[in-house]
């Protein structure tokens, strides 16, 4: 159940209710309109991956944020250190605003700063969740203990299994003891792009194809711990899926399909042609003989044999067919390429653009794979004697399969001949002008002169863009020099979170809109609440406001709310502060009490107070000034305290007993059931 609460102010000469109040102090919070709620967190440990798994229901409240900590049973520690990871180390806990409906975690493996490894094992372990209402814990509960016994496991005993859907293979195994990541082999090359911290990879096959793979175990000096190898993996496949073809102006047509299992050849025919048998390995041909200017409807049908002869059960083996000069291929269609995942190209200088391509691109990335600006500052461009790009064009340039000359590539449904001024391949140099791509996403389709089709994605990005208070600003070598200080800027530039000092020289990345500062004010109440609540020692309470001058005026909201923007209040005590000014610099006892979430955002106030005063103190003056503070890119900070406009007061001092005699004066204004907390505050000696 929650106890209300009652805090009685005093403003100047009147009294006040205030609510909703967060009380803080030195070292802990606690939630000012009741106890935290607790509820049941059940916690499970995955044998086989020897990972944690944590479930609960929301409780009642409100929140700002929920977290997520791993410890050891018998301790609490619920800080960033002891945020719990997945096994991917992907973070629920950093913060979390958003998600409140969650309700279960998995595979958790260890803590924010790796002190907690529960794959080590050996020890005791329970996962504490929390809900906050700004540094308020509004709601905890904390897990059943899990035991982890030293992890003495050396098999990795791995299982697979297939996704047909998404041509998808993924490999499980157990945690092996001292071993720190795993590799996966695919026909001996790495399918792992980046090591494996986890029990579990996927990777793409190709229907109908059988592959061997090998899971490895390595420990921190790379030795190897265990293996484990699968053979002949494939997903089965009947289904052909003939795609259709397109036809090309000296009479040739394409025909790619998916591979079948088992297919040691292929027989196909085209309208009463002869059978043409082609090997089971391949999985496109090209037909030729077609009449150059006709349109005409054609139908391909295939049968598949294995190596004894007997025909196979296929299905998508019959297309029909238009033969059209110049068309695009089928493939030739952004919607036929993953753009979930798009990497950065690398460029030259000089290229103002940014270029992405899909991380499944096939293409191969040794010796260039980037945007040359111009196209002959690749390597080996005075080998490639056919190239007649404009010798200002920027260009795609990858290294291909010899053996397999590119004849021509589409461009979103446009084809290119070989050695054109937009496209040229010499030896096993490609070059692709730039000067084909458009804003946002582009289809590339390479065609082979063996009838195979490669089709991959690109995304142009627009050039970056700088603007202060919605001006466009010159960009020199990707860099902006920001307008020096003036009245309109003294505290210096907001943009994208952070804030950058007037007249500094900032590199540009991605799109930057600065906003200039040019007041920034903490106004102090010249007051103080006090805290009454039957049982408990009483409590002080100051709030301030603050204020801000900027560029943009709808941008006060993201400015107050940069993470490099802070207020907050420091409090002491008269008889420590004496005569000195109370700041950061004041090397007497002192809180520093930084404000977590504002009071009333409509407003910009904050609140400061410290809770559990002894008796004894009742009568002792509490001194609060408040504060706010910026801290620039370049580390350096600047700071301003209440009262240094001039306009409001620099610091207050109230006791207790003042505030509590303040309203025994004025007949209790109403708080007449409190009246004897009341006294014994006034009363205080």
């Amino acid at each position: 159940m929650k106890r209300m609460k009652k805090v009685l102010s005093i403003v100047l000469s009147l009294a006040m209710i205030l609510t909703s109040i967060t009380i803080y102090d030195a070292k802990t919070t606690k939630a000012e309109d009741g106890d935290v709620t607790e509820f049941e967190v059940k916690a499970t440990k995955n044998e086989q991956n020897l990972t944690m798994d944590a479930s609960w229901s929301v409780p009642e409240g409100t929140f700002t944020r929920v977290a997520y900590y791993l410890n050891r049973s018998g301790e609490e520690k619920l800080t960033s250190d002891y945020y719990a990871l997945p096994a991917n180390d992907w973070s629920w806990s950093d913060n979390d605003k958003t998600n409140f409906s969650r309700t279960a975690l998995d595979t958790v493996t260890k803590s924010a700063n790796k002190e907690i490894d529960v794959y080590v094992g050996s020890g005791d372990y329970v996962i504490t969740v929390v809900y906050y209402n700004g540094d308020d814990i509004v709601a905890k509960g904390t897990s059943n203990v899990i035991h982890y016994d030293e992890n003495t496991n050396t098999d990795l005993n791995a299982t697979y299994e297939i996704n047909k859907s998404n041509k998808k293979v993924t490999f499980k195994w157990n945690i092996v003891g001292e071993a720190v990541k795993y590799n996966l082999f695919k026909n001996n090359s790495y399918a792992n792009v980046n090591a494996i911290y986890n029990n579990t990879m996927s990777t793409t096959i190709e229907l109908g194809k059988k592959y061997n793979f090998t899971i490895q175990a390595v420990d921190v000096t790379g030795k190897e711990l265990a293996t484990q190898t699968f053979e002949n993996v494939e997903i089965e496949n009947t289904d052909m899926s003939l795609k259709s073809a397109y036809g090309t102006e000296d009479g040739t047509i394409s025909l790619s399909w998916e591979s079948v299992s088992n297919a040691s050849r292929y027989v196909l025919s085209v309208d009463g042609r002869t059978d043409i048998n082609i090997d089971g390995n391949l999985n496109s041909y090209t037909l030729s003989g077609f009449e150059k200017d006709a349109i005409k409807k054609y139908t391909a049908t295939f049968k598949a044999y294995d190596s004894e002869g007997t025909e196979l059960e296929i299905t998508g083996n019959t297309k029909t067919f238009k033969y059209n000069p110049g068309a695009a291929p089928d493939e030739n269609d952004i919607d036929n390429v993953d753009t979930s995942n798009m990497v950065t190209l690398q460029k030259g200088d000089g290229t103002n653009s940014d270029y992405l391509i899909n991380k499944n691109h096939g293409l191969e990335e040794a010796v260039w794979f980037k945007v040359f600006y111009p196209h002959n500052t690749a390597t080996y461009h005075n080998e490639r004697p056919n190239c007649i790009l404009d010798k200002n064009a920027s260009a795609f340039v990858f290294k291909s399969d010899r053996d397999n000359i590119i004849n021509k590539i589409w461009v979103n449904q446009v084809g290119y001949d070989n050695h054109c001024k937009y496209f040229n391949m010499d030896g096993d140099c490609v070059e692709i002008s730039t000067e084909l791509f458009n804003q946002d996403f582009n289809v590339i389709t390479l065609v082979m002169n063996n009838g195979n089709m490669k089709t991959f994605a690109i995304k142009v990005n627009t050039p970056a863009k700088a603007t202060v208070n919605g001006e466009e600003q010159p960009i020199t070598d990707g860099k902006i020099i920001l307008p020096d200080e003036n009245t309109n800027n003294k505290f210096g530039y907001y943009c994208n979170g952070k804030f950058y000092k007037s007249g500094e020289e900032v590199t540009v990345e991605g799109n930057m809109d600065f906003v200039s500062v040019a007041e920034l004010n903490v106004k102090l109440t010249n007051g103080a609440a006090i805290r009454i609540d039957k049982g408990e020692s009483g409590g002080i309470k100051f709030k301030s406001d603050v204020s801000i001058n900027c560029g943009i005026e709808d941008k006060k909201d993201d400015i107050l709310s940069s993470k490099y923007i802070t207020t907050g209040t420091l409090i002491t005590t008269s008889d420590i502060l004496n005569d000195n000014d109370l700041n950061h610099s004041f090397t007497g006892t002192k809180i520093d009490v930084v404000n977590s979430g504002w009071y009333s955002k409509d407003n910009y106030d904050f609140c400061a107070s410290i809770v559990n005063i002894v008796p004894t103190n009742y009568v002792r003056k509490f001194v609060a000034t408040s504060y706010a503070k910026v801290k620039y890119n370049d580390g350096d900070e600047k700071i301003v305290y209440s009262g240094d406009d001039s306009a409001g007061i620099k610091k207050v001092s109230r006791s207790i007993k003042y505030i509590a005699e303040i309203v025994r004066k004025n007949n209790y204004d109403g708080f007449d059931k409190y009246k004897d907390i009341i006294d014994s505050f006034a009363d205080a000696k």
